[in-house]
Formats: C-alpha cells, sequence, structure tokens
C-alpha cells in the first residue's frame, strides 16, 4: 500500500525504458522510492496523462558485472516511466511507437496508439549521467521474457520454500496461484514492424555499419567481445536449408521445408531468397552498402566522416593562407622597385 502511494500506476503496467552507462554512484534511489529532490533526473522529462505515466520507481539500473574479471562492473542507470494497461491490451491490437532523434538536440518519446507516453530530453542525459542521446546504430529485438515474479506472491508465502513453480504438481500449490495454468498457453501476436528515418536529417544515417560508426570494423578489431567460450568467429555463417523434413512429398514439405522450398532426401533446400535450416527467414542485405570503398584508412585505423570533413576544411583554410601570403609577398616584390644611388 505504501508505494501506491507514491506512483499513479498498478498492476498490470508496461515500462519505457533507457538504460545508459557508466551510470552515476552518488545519492541513487532506494527500489520503490522516490527520488530525491534534485539528486536524480527531474528535468527536461515529460509523462502523459491517458496512461498515468510516471516515474518508474521500481528499477533505477542494475550493476552490470563481468564474472570473469570484476574491474569491467559498471553501473547501468535506468530512466524509466511506467504506463497503466486494459484489458483491451491483452486481447486487441496496438500501435506502439518510439520517436528517437539522436542529436545534441535530440529526444526520445514513446507513444501509444498515438498518445503520447513519455519523453527523454538532452537535459536529463547531461546533467545526471553526463551522457548523450544514443547516438550508435542499434537492431530491434521483439521476445517474450517471463518473470520469475510474475503472477507469484510477493513476498513468499509462510512456510512455502517457493522453489517450485509449475502449476500442474501439486508440491508448488503454496508458490503458485490458483488458475495459473489457465493463462497457458499464450501468444505474443505482432502485425507488423515499420522503420523510418528522415533522409533530410544528417543525423539519421541509413544502413548498416555507417562511416561514422563502422560496426564490422569494431567486430573484427574486437572480436573476443563478440564470442562465446566455444566461438572461433563472431558471426556463424548463415544456415541455407538442411533441416530435417520428411520423406520427400508435399505434404511433408509444407510442414517443414517453408516457402516453396523442397525436401530432398530429407533435408530442406531454401527456394532462392529464403535463408536458414527451414527456410524461413528472408535472405536479407544492405539496402546502401557504405564499406566497399568508402573508408579513408591511415596505418589501419578508421577516420570517420566528421573527421575527414575537419581535415579537409584544414587543408582548404592552410591552402587558402598559403596562396595569400604567396601572391601577397609577390606583389610586394612587384610594387616597389629599388632607390636608385
Amino acid at each position: 500500500m505504501e508505494n501506491l502511494l507514491k506512483t499513479k500506476v498498478n498492476k498490470p503496467y508496461f515500462s519505457t525504458s533507457l538504460q545508459v552507462s557508466p551510470g552515476i554512484q552518488t545519492f541513487r534511489p532506494d527500489v520503490g522510492n522516490i527520488p530525491l529532490k534534485d539528486k536524480w533526473y527531474r528535468e527536461d522529462l515529460d509523462y502523459g496523462d491517458k496512461y498515468n505515466s510516471s516515474l518508474n520507481i521500481y528499477f533505477y539500473g542494475v550493476e552490470l558485472s563481468n564474472l570473469k574479471d570484476k574491474r569491467k562492473a559498471y553501473q547501468a542507470d535506468a530512466i524509466s516511466a511506467n504506463n497503466q494497461l486494459f484489458e483491451t491490451h491483452f486481447e486487441e491490437f496496438h500501435t506502439y511507437r518510439l520517436e528517437w532523434t539522436p542529436d545534441s538536440d535530440g529526444s526520445i518519446k514513446w507513444y501509444l496508439d498515438g498518445d503520447f507516453l513519455y519523453s527523454i530530453g538532452k537535459n536529463t542525459m547531461k546533467n545526471v549521467t553526463g551522457a548523450q542521446i544514443p547516438q550508435e546504430p542499434m537492431y530491434l529485438l521483439l521476445n517474450t521474457a517471463l518473470s520469475k515474479t510474475w503472477g507469484f506472491p510477493q513476498p513468499c508465502p509462510a512456510n512455502c520454500p517457493c522453489d517450485c513453480y509449475d502449476c500442474r504438481e501439486t508440491k508448488c500449490a503454496c508458490a503458485v496461484p490458483v488458475g495459473m495454468c489457465d493463462n497457458f498457453p499464450a501468444v505474443f501476436e505482432i502485425d507488423y514492424v515499420r522503420v523510418y528515418q528522415n533522409k533530410l536529417d544528417k543525423n539519421q544515417v541509413v544502413g548498416c555499419s555507417t562511416p561514422d560508426f563502422p560496426t564490422s570494423r569494431y567486430i573484427d578489431g574486437h572480436k573476443e567481445l563478440f564470442m562465446g567460450e566455444e566461438d572461433t568467429e563472431p558471426l556463424q555463417p548463415i544456415k541455407v536449408g538442411g533441416g530435417a523434413c520428411g520423406g520427400g512429398d508435399m505434404h511433408n514439405n509444407s510442414q517443414t521445408c517453408h516457402h516453396a522450398s523442397s525436401c530432398v532426401d530429407n533435408k530442406c533446400i531454401c527456394a532462392n531468397g529464403w535463408v536458414g535450416p527451414y527456410c524461413m527467414a528472408t535472405d536479407a542485405h544492405n539496402d546502401i552498402d557504405w564499406e566497399p570503398g568508402e573508408h579513408l584508412v591511415v596505418n589501419s585505423v578508421f577516420v570517420p566522416t566528421s573527421v575527414r570533413i575537419w581535415l579537409a576544411v584544414a587543408v582548404l583554410v592552410c591552402g587558402s593562407v598559403f596562396v595569400y601570403v604567396w601572391m601577397t609577398d609577390n606583389a610586394r616584390r612587384t610594387d616597389y622597385t629599388a632607390i636608385p644611388y
């Protein structure tokens, strides 16, 4: 009940969050409590009214640690808001939108069905974390993650071990709410995903491994950061077919080898334009490839586009000064003659 007095949002809700690092180390608020005034992010944050959007007092970030090397541990701050959900959000399709403007006056804004939810401005990033609105290229990830606290009693009931969460098992009854099994199986349906970029905005560069953020070059230079213990390369080759399928008849093909692919010798053979063991993914590519011949390399060191522009300006200015001095010196030599004896 105490937390209900500190936030306008009750369960169920969803979060709109930005995690940044390195995080600040002092005046960190306690989970479930509102931050001290002027000691945490308080400016350049706007909240919508329709879904009772308000500060997420349940998540201020976590310490991300490297188990092998404690020196690489760092604090990640969460600048986050919670937004109320209603029954319709579990029964009908809704449109979720994120506007990300990565520049010196940038911001991140969230919307639900066109209604404003929450925004983070540059001042919050600058004054609180010392960071900025993210500029690095990113990718979309749409997944279902089930928390161990979802639907379970908090705190654990007395005399209950709470180490069993199978609603089908009688021994788990004390830790699992009645009717828990009725929630499963569950589905997570996505109708469509669209990504827009403003071609007129110099900060919104279309494509992967762009000149200012050469992702592929970074991975090549830091392969160990992108590999597991048993990996030999950061990215594994894309599988094109090979998935086990039924004896080669068309009925079995439709169940295992997708998108008009064929089943030969009990293995899927992908049709043109499809990849994966069962030919379920499109053979994607970059519409704009910045890599071939686009980079200036000096002693194997990449020089970003912004640096190249400054170098060009410096050369132009220095060249202009040199020409001006040369012409002025010649003019002096031409305009003045020696005084005869």
